[in-house]
């Protein structure tokens, strides 16, 4: 595997780093947010480390002392990053106690690279080797044990991370790592437009969501503000599922595939309607590509209520009050077993390609119970927005065709409100602030960080 730009392999360790840098820097579908890279140390540095640390290592820093590089791809999600630290009175070998690591008794360690506050790569070393004897070895922070031996030298320990791009945690890659390796290794794209008017796809929410771009803004920033890591660049964004934020423009991509979800959104009623026409297993599995997993409760909503809220929104009330019934009265007599694990894999028509990467199976329940929660949510969104109490904005009928769905819970608490509803709420942080120091138009919150 070599990523585009990769150098010759002769070259010394320090300048196959430096050319590999340099190359990935060029991609147009990457934003370097960090490009930090040292000259030659010091001889006093290198004196005072020489009987400290590995041969290999010092000489390493006799060419480049140090070296800190983070990007991201420009449509998200995905990102890497590697820091070899200078040398300092800290580069020697020290216990767990000192370093608060968890190697084990008898075990030293030095830091090579902090791939991530999360988790790191060190030279680690028992009690009688010596200082050209140590392994490098990639652990989680606090749990180093349980991480793995990566290379026995920083030559290829270096030439690993290059084939990697840095892709945070690739030395204990999971799916959506490998995605990202994967993409850093196929040669590169300029990524779509984002426009006024345009579908974009969030990273804002951790389960991501998508939405139409309303208004896009330059702003300006302070000399020293904490928010130009965010880009100049932002864009109105009204979701799916009701909410509108402003977005930075860093953290979205233009939509430009018809997944399940797209096409649900796109046909409306007629989706629903041709999915009546599949195996009940079928159906479900439809919907499982458009709203993902169900992993956690936030509050009473499971997780992946919002992206079904916004998978409903094209449709009334009433009409996803019966999409549901039915699909709950249908599933119930056709004998499918909803509380047992079926199979499920990767494709293209997932609303995001990692949703199913983790996992060969779903449950169905969980995807229908996610749609019970959506409905709640556009409920709560929909009595909001028209000040009215939600039993105002259903018709009996549709009320009662959810008489025998389960997990109808908080659907029917709100339909008991006489008043209207609160949205549901998402995290924004310190969005007056932000608002008015970007100088954002309008009242509609700033989405920094994850919204979860």
């Amino acid at each position: 595997m070599t990523c585009e730009g990769a150098p010759e392999q002769q070259a010394s360790t320090a300048m196959r780093l430096a050319s590999f840098i340099e190359a990935f820097s060029t991609r147009p579908d990457v934003r370097v947010t960090v490009s930090s890279i040292g000259g030659p140390a010091r001889e006093a540095a290198l004196e005072g480390a020489r009987a400290a640390i590995p041969a290999e290592l010092l000489a390493f820093h006799r060419e480049m002392d140090g070296a800190h590089f983070e990007w991201a791809f420009v449509e998200p999600p995905g990102g890497g990053r590697i820091r070899i630290p200078p040398l300092s009175k800290h580069s020697r070998f020290q216990t767990d106690d000192a370093l608060f690591t968890a190697f084990g008794e008898g075990r030293t360690a030095l830091l090579v690279d902090e791939v991530q506050p999360e988790g790191a790569s060190w030279y680690v070393r028992g009690p009688s080797a010596s200082l050209d004897d140590a392994v490098i070895w990639f652990g989680p922070a606090g749990r180093e044990r349980e991480g793995k031996l990566v290379a026995r030298s920083l030559a290829d320990y270096v030439d690993q991370a290059i084939q990697n791009a840095f892709v945070v945690w690739w030395p204990l890659p999971d799916p959506e790592t490998g995605e990202w390796i994967a993409r850093a290794n196929a040669p590169s794209r300029a990524p779509a437009v984002i426009s006024e008017g345009g579908r974009v796809q969030s990273a804002y929410y951790s389960e991501e969501g998508r939405g139409i771009v309303s208004a896009l803004h330059t702003v300006t920033h302070a000399e020293h503000s904490s928010l130009r890591a965010y880009g100049a660049e932002y864009a109105l964004v009204t979701m799916d599922e009701g909410t509108t934020l402003w977005s930075p423009i860093q953290t979205l991509k233009a939509v430009s595939q018809v997944d399940a979800y797209e096409e649900a959104r796109t046909s409306g009623d007629a989706f629903w309607s041709a999915l009546d026409t599949l195996p009940m297993i079928d159906r479900i599995v439809e919907v499982a590509r458009a709203i993902g997993p169900l992993t956690s409760y936030r509050g009473a909503y499971p997780s992946n209520a919002r992206r079904a809220a916004g998978l409903l929104s094209t449709l009334s009330l009433d009409d996803a009050a019966r999409v549901i019934g039915t699909a709950f009265s249908d599933a119930g007599r056709s004998g499918i077993d909803l509380a047992a694990g079926h199979p499920i894999g990767a494709s293209s028509r997932d609303f995001a390609s990692s949703d199913w990467s983790y996992t060969a199976s779903f449950v169905p329940k969980d995807i229908l119970e996610g749609l019970v929660g959506g409905l709640a949510w556009r409920l709560a969104q929909v009595s909001a927005a028209n000040a009215r109490a939600p039993r105002e904005l259903m018709t009996a009928t549709a009320i009662a065709g959810l008489r025998w769905v389960p997990g109808r819970t908080l659907v029917m608490d709100h339909l008991s409100s006489t008043t209207p509803l609160d949205a549901p709420a998402a995290v924004f942080v310190d969005t007056d602030r932000a608002r008015t120091e970007l100088g954002l138009p309008g009242p509609h919150p700033v989405g920094l960080g994850n919204g979860m």
